[in-house]
């Protein structure tokens, strides 16, 4: 497996400074494909609600996404190149996955999985609500909807459209959107 393909965002997260600018190439970004871009990413906790509920949520988040990784890589031929089953997903033929992978896949976004609609739903309204915290007034709740709203149309674009979308994705944009409602029911603040 080459190095860097599944990398500790923790040490990312504790090191608060700028992302440099990427090198350029014929006046385009490099780009590697091994590289996590989380491992870019640096949150800012200043002026959030509740800063180590999102350092905790970070973690844990971080850590399942390792594990998912692995499991990418796992299936694309340990994140090789000359994996069997990159050239396979490459090609367009069909990626062959052991018992394992796709138990672990399949538990993963279950009911219970850390992905799954529930767990997924609980974890992101988790992370607003410690953003702006739990009597956050209408906008602020309207703001982190939009926010996660424009997260799922940028995976959206990804897959082609919407309606491209796993089942499981779908079902988990609609519990959020209906957490969002929740939350702003019982919101008692007007917007300022």
């Amino acid at each position: 497996m080459k190095a860097g393909i599944i990398g500790n965002s923790q040490a990312s997260f504790n090191q608060h400074q700028n992302v440099p600018k990427p090198d350029k190439i014929g006046g385009k970004p490099k780009w590697d494909p091994y590289e996590n871009p989380i491992d870019r990413y640096t949150p800012t906790l200043e002026g959030t609600a509740n800063p180590s509920a999102i350092r905790d949520l970070w973690n844990e988040t971080n850590h399942a996404a390792q594990a998912i990784r692995k499991l990418v890589a796992s299936m694309l031929g340990n994140g090789d190149a000359s994996g069997q089953g990159f050239w396979a997903v490459r090609a367009g033929g069909t990626l062959q996955l052991s018992e394992a992978d796709r138990a672990q896949a399949q538990q993963m976004v279950s009911e219970d999985g850390f992905f799954g609609v529930r767990q997924t739903t609980d974890r992101i309204m988790g992370f607003a609500k410690a953003l702006v915290g739990e009597d956050a007034s209408d906008e602020q709740i309207e703001n982190m909807r939009a926010a996660v709203q424009k997260g799922f149309d940028i995976v959206a674009r990804m897959f082609g459209g919407f309606d491209k979308l796993p089942g499981v994705t779908k079902e988990t944009h609609a519990s959020i959107m209906q957490a969002f409602d929740d939350w702003k029911a019982g919101s008692t603040q007007t917007a300022a």
